[in-house]
C-alpha cells in the first residue's frame, strides 16, 4: 500500500530576528509549509546615527520623519526574496504584535507593493502570541478569516511611528538643554525619583526597595511559619536588628496556628499573579543577581525558541486556553493542586487596563514526552548560582521563573495564619517581641512546592535597576520592551543613586543638574504618562482614512496641547534651529549623544549606508 504524499504549501515568511529562524523553520515544516524565512534584523527603516540634524518636519497638518530611511542591505534582501518567490505562494508577515512590529510590518508591506502592487492579495499579517505550532496555526487561521489582516496595517503603525518621531524630537531638545543624554522617559524617571523622597503625593506609589523575612517554628509541628515585611524606603529599627542577628536562622519562639472557638479559622489566600515583563526582570535581579538587561535577553531568547509566550507585556492575565495549556504542563511536573478554576482570577481580555493587550508570560513547552521530561527536570531542579554572562544559563533561569510563578498562581494559594509567641529566655527585647507579634505570620496550607522556596530570616536590599523597573511600572512610563534598557542606562549614567541602605533612589548631583536645566513640566511623571497614552490611542479629530503623516500629526497635536508653555517653547525652538540653521547649536557633549542613549528603540545600525527616499507617504 502506497503512502499518501504530504502536500506542501509554498510560503514566504517575514520575521524580525534571526534567532527565531530555527523555531519558525520547525513550525513551518510541521504545518506543511515549504517556506523561505526572511529576517529584517529589527527595523527595516532607521534614523541617522546622531540626533542632529533633527530631520523632522511638523507643518501643513503633517508630521514627517524625513531622515527615517530604509537600511539598504535589508531592503535588497526583501526585494530579492519577493522576486524569487514561487508563483502563487502566500506571503506571511509575522513581525511581533507590538508597536515596533507593526511599524516593521508596514515598512515590509510598502516594499512588497513597490515590487508588485498585485501581491497585496497574497499577503497576510499574523500575530502569534507564542512561537509554537499551535500559536502560529491559530494566528494564520485568524488572519485568513479576516481577509488577510492587512486592512489595519497603517492604523496599527501610527502609534510606533508617532512615538519614534516624538522621542527623537524630545531627546534632541532635552539632550541639548541638559548637555547630556535625556529624553522623555529619562526626564520622567528623574522626576519620579525626585518625588519619591520629596513629594510622594505627586506619584502613583513607591517602589519596593527591599524586604525583611522572619521564620519561626510551628508550635503544632510541620512547616515553619513566615512573616514578610516589604520595605519602601524606611527600615524599622527593631525588626532590622532581629533580621540581622538571626539571619538564616529561626526566630526564638514558636507560632501557634490560629484557632477560634466553635469554628475553624478560614485560611487566607496568597495573591500570586503571573509575571509580566517588569515582574520577571525585578525577580531575577532581586533573588538571582541577574541584571535587568541580561534577564530581558534571556526572556527574548526563550521566546524566540518557542519556550515562553510573548515576553514584552505589562499585563498579569492569561486566557482560558493558555491557562489550560499551563495547567496540563503543571500536572506533568507533579503539581496536583493546580486547578483551572483559579484561572478566572486572571481572566484576560483585549480590554485589559495595561498599555498592551498581551497576556502575562507563561511557558510553552511542546507536549511531547521528550520535551516534557526536559521541562519537568528544568522546573524542579535547584537554582544554583547563575553566571549572568552565560546567556544559556540566564535563558534557562527565566524559563524556570516564569513557569514556577504561573504554576503557583494556578494553585489554591491557601495560607494558614498563626500567632507568634517569643521564647522566655530569648535575647529579644520587649519592643522586638511586640514588633514580631504584630506581624502577619503564615504558612502554606496545601501541597508543598516540589522546588521549595527559601524564606529564611534576613534583610534583603534590592539592586537599583530592579527598583527603577518597578518605579516605571507604577508610574506607567516607558514600555515593557524598554524597561530593562532604560533602567540599565540610568544606573550606568549615575544620574539616579541609592543614598543609603534600603532608601528610595534619588537623583544624584548630576541628575539634579539635569532636572534644573529642563523645562519644569517635562519631568513630571504625569506628563510622560500623558504623552505615552495619547500616542497609543486614536485622536478625537484623527482621520483614519488619511495618510500616516497626517495621523501622526493629529496625535502629536493632542500631547502638545497638554504640555506646559515652557516645554512647548523648547520643542518649537529646536524645530526652528534645525530648519533654518538659527538658534543655539548643540554642544560637543550633546552632539555625541546617540539616539539609543535617549530611547533604546531608536536603534542606529551605524554599519550601513542609508538610501535616501521620500518616506512622506
Amino acid at each position: 500500500m502506497m503512502c499518501k504524499r504530504k502536500r506542501w504549501m509554498q510560503s514566504l515568511i517575514f520575521i524580525e530576528a534571526y534567532g527565531k529562524v530555527p523555531a519558525w523553520s520547525r513550525i513551518s515544516h510541521a504545518l506543511g509549509l515549504k517556506a523561505e524565512i526572511v529576517a529584517t534584523s529589527g527595523h527595516l527603516c532607521r534614523f541617522p546615527d546622531s540626533l542632529y540634524p533633527l530631520g523632522i518636519k511638523v507643518s501643513k497638518g503633517q508630521a514627517i520623519d524625513v531622515t527615517r530611511v530604509p537600511r539598504s542591505e535589508i531592503d535588497r534582501r526583501i526585494r530579492k526574496a519577493i522576486h524569487g518567490r514561487a508563483h502563487g505562494s502566500e506571503i506571511i508577515i509575522a513581525t511581533d504584535d507590538d508597536p515596533e512590529g507593526d511599524v516593521i510590518a508596514l515598512d515590509v508591506m510598502r516594499v512588497i507593493v513597490d515590487v508588485d502592487p498585485t501581491l497585496i492579495e497574497s499577503c497576510i499579517r499574523i500575530r502569534p502570541g507564542a512561537i509554537t505550532r499551535e500559536g502560529v496555526e491559530a494566528s494564520i487561521a485568524n488572519a485568513r478569516a479576516r481577509g488577510g489582516g492587512i486592512d489595519d496595517l497603517v492604523s496599527r503603525a501610527v502609534s510606533g511611528r508617532t512615538r519614534a518621531l516624538t522621542d527623537r524630537w524630545m531627546g534632541a531638545t532635552f539632550s541639548r538643554i541638559a548637555n547630556a543624554g535625556c529624553g522623555r522617559v529619562r526626564a520622567g524617571m528623574l522626576g519620579a525619583a525626585l518625588c519619591w523622597g520629596r513629594s510622594p503625593e505627586l506619584v502613583r506609589g513607591l517602589p519596593e526597595t527591599g524586604e525583611m523575612t522572619f521564620q519561626c517554628r510551628s508550635g503544632a509541628g510541620g512547616l515553619p511559619f513566615t512573616a514578610q515585611v516589604s520595605l519602601k524606603g524606611a527600615i524599622p529599627d527593631d525588626l532590622a536588628s532581629i533580621a540581622r542577628r538571626y539571619a538564616g536562622r529561626l526566630i526564638p519562639g514558636h507560632v501557634n496556628p490560629m484557632r477560634s472557638v466553635g469554628a475553624a479559622v478560614a485560611p487566607r489566600l496568597q495573591h500570586i499573579t503571573p509575571f509580566n515583563t517588569g515582574d520577571a526582570l525585578a525577580y531575577a535581579a532581586r533573588f538571582h543577581k541577574v541584571g535587568t538587561r541580561a534577564a530581558m535577553g534571556g526572556l527574548q531568547s526563550a521566546y524566540m525558541k518557542g519556550r515562553i509566550s510573548y515576553p514584552r507585556t505589562d499585563n498579569r492575565t492569561i486566557s482560558p486556553a493558555s491557562a489550560a495549556q499551563v495547567a496540563q504542563a503543571a500536572r506533568i511536573c507533579g503539581l496536583r493542586d493546580v486547578d483551572m478554576r483559579h484561572a478566572s482570577k486572571f481572566a484576560h481580555t483585549n480590554d485589559s487596563d495595561g498599555i498592551t493587550a498581551h497576556e502575562g508570560i507563561y511557558p510553552t513547552p511542546r507536549m511531547t514526552k521528550e520535551e516534557m521530561d526536559r521541562f519537568r527536570t528544568l522546573v524542579k531542579r535547584p537554582i544554583k548560582d547563575i553566571d549572568p554572562t552565560d546567556a544559556q544559563q540566564v535563558e534557562d533561569l527565566m524559563v524556570i521563573l516564569v513557569a514556577r510563578r504561573i504554576f503557583e498562581a494556578l494553585r489554591d494559594g491557601e495560607m494558614a495564619p498563626g500567632v507568634f509567641h517569643a521564647r522566655d529566655d530569648s535575647d529579644l527585647t520587649d519592643a522586638e517581641r511586640d514588633a514580631l507579634a504584630d506581624l502577619e505570620w503564615r504558612r502554606p496550607a496545601g501541597q508543598s512546592l516540589p522546588w521549595g522556596r527559601s524564606q529564611a530570616t534576613g534583610l534583603r536590599i534590592w539592586p537599583l535597576a530592579s527598583v527603577l523597573v518597578e518605579g516605571m511600572m507604577i508610574e506607567q512610563i516607558g514600555r515593557p520592551s524598554t524597561w530593562a534598557s532604560h533602567a540599565d542606562q540610568v544606573e550606568q549614567s549615575g544620574q539616579i543613586t541609592i543614598p543609603s541602605v534600603g532608601a528610595l533612589p534619588e537623583p544624584s548631583p548630576q541628575g539634579l543638574r539635569i532636572l534644573k536645566s529642563l523645562p519644569r513640566g517635562i519631568w513630571n511623571p504625569d506628563t510622560c504618562r500623558m504623552i505615552e497614552h495619547t500616542m497609543s490611542v486614536v485622536a478625537s479629530d484623527e482621520d483614519i482614512g488619511a495618510d500616516i503623516t497626517h495621523r501622526m500629526r493629529s496625535r502629536i497635536d493632542v500631547w502638545f496641547s497638554g504640555i506646559s508653555q515652557e516645554v512647548r517653547a523648547a520643542l518649537v525652538e529646536m524645530l526652528k534651529s534645525q530648519s533654518d540653521g538659527a538658534g543655539r547649536a548643540p554642544t560637543k557633549a550633546a552632539e555625541n549623544v546617540r539616539p539609543i542613549d535617549v530611547d533604546p528603540d531608536l536603534d542606529a545600525f551605524a554599519d550601513e549606508e542609508p538610501e535616501t527616499i521620500d518616506m512622506a507617504l
